[in-house]
């Protein structure tokens, strides 16, 4: 889980073109934010986020990470922007498996989800891409499909991506026309 975080880290950073370090993060970005502001020409590259919601103590799960990590692998070597997260809830904890990796917020993030989908129940693996589709998260068609979709989309905004310090958790900062959200969804002007 580690390295995953830490290959999607580097793919992050490679897609913002910046080095960024703890002590010149905010100096970075305030270049890159005058940079953008300056060079109209410049474009965002089109990228796709994606988010499985999933638990050590569900069956069906191990199937969706696996899936998951070959898309985080693939991107990578493809130099894609492609951002997989893997968010595990804790909804699953009272069924007598303690999931190690389980957080109350990521139960919270995908309750957030569900309200904007107007989903009648909450599950797992379920993954969501860019904040709009919504499926089984090892249904590799539409994850396909939701991946090729958000990916022939122009952004309409850039973001610098910053790790803490012990690389367990990012900062996504919007930099030009940032998106507003909506009930955990992202809806671009």
């Amino acid at each position: 889980m580690k390295y995953l975080l830490f290959g999607l880290l580097s793919i992050a950073f490679i897609s913002c073109s910046q080095d960024l370090s703890n002590n010149e993060t905010e100096k970075s970005s305030k270049t890159l934010t005058e940079s953008v502001n300056n060079e109209s020409t410049q474009t965002a590259e089109p990228f796709a986020v994606l988010e499985l919601f999933t638990s050590e103590g569900c069956s069906d799960c191990p199937a969706a990470e696996a899936v998951l990590n070959e898309i985080a692998l693939d991107a990578w070597a493809d130099r894609e922007y492609i951002y997989a997260l893997s968010f595990h809830v804790d909804y699953w904890n009272k069924l007598g498996w303690k999931d190690e990796f389980s957080k109350s917020e990521y139960s919270e993030r995908q309750r957030g989800y569900r309200k904007a989908f107007e989903n009648e129940v909450l599950y797992t693996p379920q993954m969501i891409v860019n904040g709009t589709d919504e499926f089984v998260g090892s249904d590799t068609a539409k994850i396909d499909s939701a991946i090729k979709n958000a990916l022939s989309q122009q952004p309409k905004f850039y973001f610098t991506i910053t790790p803490n310090a012990d690389w367990t958790e990012i900062t996504v900062d919007p930099i030009k026309n940032a998106p507003k959200i909506t009930n955990s969804r992202i809806d671009y002007e």
